[in-house]
């Protein structure tokens, strides 16, 4: 066969993948000095490579080419054929898949690392639930037996340390050391002698812990010790102890990280026209504490967390939570609880599903003991109040 046959190109196809035309092409490849084998291969389709293809392909053909070559991108991927009428399309187009870029991917990371840690932390919570059941259901033995090693519940504070890495060089720890049932837990912020004095009040013979007060922080420079963080001090009146401003915070900028929350000093409002009320209850089914959110809070803490866009929730704060969001609300309010819960160990409450405020509940929480506000743009208001 002759070097002009064997150097001969036929183009099969035009294809149109990730944006970019190329032509496949078949050539003659020399087995022996008596047999050749087609053989297909692509190449970048361009204006000047098209017109190295004649006299195989007819001028016509090529031009029809170049007049697919220029037609808009829209973003799918498409391939044709020669035949003897022109080219023709193989199958219907579908949309490319572009991969991933870099930062693309390393949010990606990121995104699932955050979502372990959350699901471990949720893990732990309910080995520490299913534990206490257990303990509950099992009757008991006739001589005492030695306190259960309960798991301690991280707190969002902690799983948000994680998340974020190491403090000076150091990992900090996950917040998962075992405690035991009658070891009194560490009083974060506080000097030595308020950590002791906190001991004792709790280890005295019928101490009611529930009602016990923070220590008070000490006057600057004193024993070389920094002062306590400010949180929502309990009165002596009030069944719960409020965990820190900060913590609630954090939690809640974990859970919907784009909604803006802060402190505020006010006070309960007596109009609940557009609040909802999710209320805490011990085991008599007695209302001990309440978490009271608007609608607009409500809209935005909700909608925040399932990613509805920030249009559609100021609409929903104006108008009425939708369905889907009122249920993100719901978890919303079961994290905070849950922070309320492990400030107090001693005083275990159930979450009252979200409804409007009426009743008694009405009644008690202008008046509430202890009250702990926050804010969100656009005038929405939380508040979590004790009895």
């Amino acid at each position: 066969m002759s070097k002009d046959a064997a150097r001969l190109r036929q183009p099969v196809r035009l294809l149109r993948r990730s944006g970019q035309w190329q032509v496949e092409l078949t050539r003659l490849v020399a087995v022996d000095e008596q047999l050749m084998r087609p053989e297909r291969y692509q190449v970048v389709a361009t204006p000047q490579v098209l017109r190295t293809l004649t006299p195989s392909c007819p001028p016509e053909r090529v031009r029809e080419a170049e007049a697919l070559l220029s037609t808009p991108d829209d973003g799918s991927e498409c391939a044709f054929e020669l035949e003897d009428h022109g080219w023709a399309p193989l199958a219907e187009s579908r949309p490319s898949l572009h991969p991933l870029t870099r930062d693309e991917m390393m949010a990606l990371i990121s995104d699932l690392h955050a979502q372990v840690t959350l699901m471990r932390g949720m893990h732990d919570a309910l080995l520490a639930r299913i534990v206490t059941v257990e303990g509950a259901l099992q009757p008991k033995a006739a001589r005492p037996q030695p306190p259960p090693q309960i798991r301690r519940v991280p707190s969002r504070r902690d799983m948000l340390a994680v998340l974020q890495g190491p403090v000076n060089d150091r990992p900090r720890p996950l917040g998962l050391e075992r405690l035991g049932a009658g070891e009194p837990a560490p009083v974060p912020n506080s000097s030595p002698a308020a950590a002791e004095a906190v001991a004792m009040r709790q280890t005295a013979p019928g101490a009611d812990v529930t009602q016990l007060s923070p220590p008070e922080p000490e006057a600057p420079g004193a024993a070389g010790a920094p002062p306590a963080e400010p949180t929502s001090v309990a009165t002596a009146s009030a069944r719960l102890i409020l965990p820190p401003q900060s913590d609630i915070i954090q939690c809640l900028r974990m859970l919907a990280s784009d909604v803006e929350v802060s402190a505020r000093a006010a006070a309960v409002p007596a109009d609940f026209t557009d609040y909802y009320v999710a209320r805490l209850v011990d085991a008599s089914q007695e209302t001990i504490g309440a978490i009271l959110v608007n609608q607009r809070a409500g809209a935005a803490l909700g909608g925040g967390l399932l990613g509805i866009p920030v249009a559609a929730r100021d609409e929903q704060g104006r108008r009425g939570i939708a369905k889907d969001t009122l249920e993100g609300l719901n978890e919303i309010c079961n994290n905070v609880w849950g922070l309320v819960n492990r400030k107090n160990p001693q005083t275990a409450t159930k979450l009252g599903a979200l409804e409007r405020v009426s009743g008694a509940t009405s009644t008690w929480l202008p008046n509430a003991p202890s009250v702990l506000t926050l804010a969100t743009p656009g005038n929405g208001a939380l508040f979590i109040a004790s009895r």
